[in-house]
């Protein structure tokens, strides 16, 4: 079928601007660059304003001391007065004074342990990326990662069922962490039988309390294995 004049025009058009872009390359994409950079900026300062985000505390020493810490998007799922902020006191690597290398938090569904360690984690990550964090206050050790095990993702082009990604994003998170890591486990070791599980998830706390020490939260319904452990 013969092209229509205006069609005709418009490939010739889209032709023309095609042999014009390429020099110009770098420059586009230098300031896709900067565009992406200020759209950044601007939405962290509307956070700031929006939800009175604080400026946090970086520490050599491996601390994360959270006071009334809060996940803003579960915030804005609660209404206004409900939603209950938290506070978390963990240091990494040896055990010395009152705080400890880990947390163990237990309850029901539904109960915000997953919103929690996702707000550990955020509050973490956004010091780390210069922003304001939020919370009342906060003392933010450098970290050399972040290892979280807070949901499965499976895969057509994945090998392997839910339970054994589980294993290994665990294995990797054990080989990788330092004293000044962070590490949020929840619900580790459900994707099997209970006490399967359960022995599994002790043993794991166990090898962090003994080895490497590192920040971690854990979120567990596991709580006859967590006082077995204790």
């Amino acid at each position: 079928m013969p092209l229509t004049p205006t069609l005709d025009r418009e490939i010739e058009w889209i032709q023309a601007l095609a042999d014009r872009l390429p020099p110009l390359e770098f420059d586009i994409l230098g300031t896709a660059d900067v565009i992406a950079e200020l759209d950044c900026l601007l939405c962290l300062a509307r956070a700031v304003d929006k939800f009175g985000l604080t400026r946090p505390v970086m520490k050599e020493e491996p601390v994360l001391k959270i006071r009334k810490g809060f996940h803003p998007l579960h915030m804005m799922c609660v209404p206004d007065g409900q939603y209950i902020h938290n506070d978390t006191m963990i240091k990494g690597g040896s055990e010395t004074g009152d705080i400890s290398s880990m947390m163990v938090v237990t309850g029901a569904n539904g109960s915000g342990k997953s919103a929690y360690g996702k707000q550990v984690a955020l509050i973490t990550y956004m010091a780390h990326i210069g922003s304001f964090v939020p919370a009342e206050a906060a003392e933010i050790g450098i970290c050399d990662k972040i290892f979280t095990r807070v949901q499965t993702r499976e895969s057509a082009s994945r090998t392997g069922s839910a339970f054994m990604i589980d294993l290994s994003q665990v294995s990797q998170a054990l080989r990788g962490c330092t004293p000044r890591s962070l590490l949020i486990l929840d619900e580790f070791g459900k994707g099997t039988i209970a006490t399967d599980g359960a022995g599994l998830l002790a043993g794991v706390i166990e090898y962090l309390i003994q080895g490497p020490r590192p920040r971690t939260v854990v979120l567990t319904h596991y709580q006859y294995a967590m006082g077995q452990t204790a």
